[in-house]
């Protein structure tokens, strides 16, 4: 009644996937916690969080699936889909094959049911809920951009939009950023190279514009470990 945007999980345990998409939120995160729909049973808390049910899934055409996520899109539900956090759980089970407990969704299946859900016209914006070690030159969101054009097959104009406009209407901002335009504030990059053509070219930053702030990237000091001590 405030205005305020509600954003939840795909699954809040143990609400099932549909229930959550029924009460209204405005944005849901990770793809794969929507699978749980068409899971038997379901887990009942985080804690017993299970690998869903793959062979159920078809490979992102299954038409329960496909049910949801067409309501996603008909209420305005945004999905943030969060692939890069399937990319570390891949690489977390590939370096201890023995893990307990093991991850819930690999990412090809994160990856084909995000594509699914864009097929049935849902929104997809580009959030990671992780962060690179202080060592990685870029965001997290990089990782994301890429993973969204290359294994959820969106072209590179929309992972970009997904990263700015869309970005900016999933937490009512889009009056004040998200596009370059008179009245926006003055955020901004300017590359090298047309990161349309190819999105590594992103990572060509000459400038960052910030509220009207030039920062330039020859000027740009990596993190330390002790600014970031979670990486010892």
């Amino acid at each position: 009644r405030q205005g305020m945007r509600v954003w939840a999980h795909g699954m809040v345990f143990p609400t099932a996937p549909d229930a959550v998409v029924a009460a209204g939120v405005d944005s849901i995160s990770h793809t794969c916690y929507l699978a749980y729909q068409v899971s038997d049973p379901r887990p009942a808390t985080y804690k017993d969080r299970r690998l869903v049910e793959v062979e159920k899934l078809n490979g992102g055409d299954n038409p329960v699936m496909t049910a949801l996520f067409l309501t996603l899109a008909d209420k305005g539900i945004v999905l943030d889909a969060t692939l890069r956090v399937y990319q570390e759980y891949d690489a977390r089970l590939a370096a201890h094959p023995d893990m307990k407990p093991r991850p819930y969704c690999p990412l090809d299946v994160a990856a084909a049911l995000t594509a699914q859900a864009r097929r049935a016209g849902v929104t997809v914006v580009t959030g990671t809920d992780g962060v690179p070690p202080a060592s990685h030159p870029w965001p997290a969101l990089y990782d994301e951009l890429t993973l969204l054009h290359a294994r959820a097959g969106m072209t590179n104009a929309e992972v970009i939009r997904a990263a700015t406009l869309d970005g900016a209407k999933v937490i009512g901002q889009e009056a004040e950023m998200g596009s370059i335009e008179a009245g926006q504030l003055a955020n901004f990059i300017v590359l090298a190279d047309d990161p349309l053509a190819d999105l590594a070219h992103l990572r060509t930053i000459r400038f960052t514009v910030k509220r009207g702030t030039r920062l330039d990237r020859t000027a740009y000091r990596p993190i330390t470990p002790e600014e970031m001590p979670q990486d010892d």
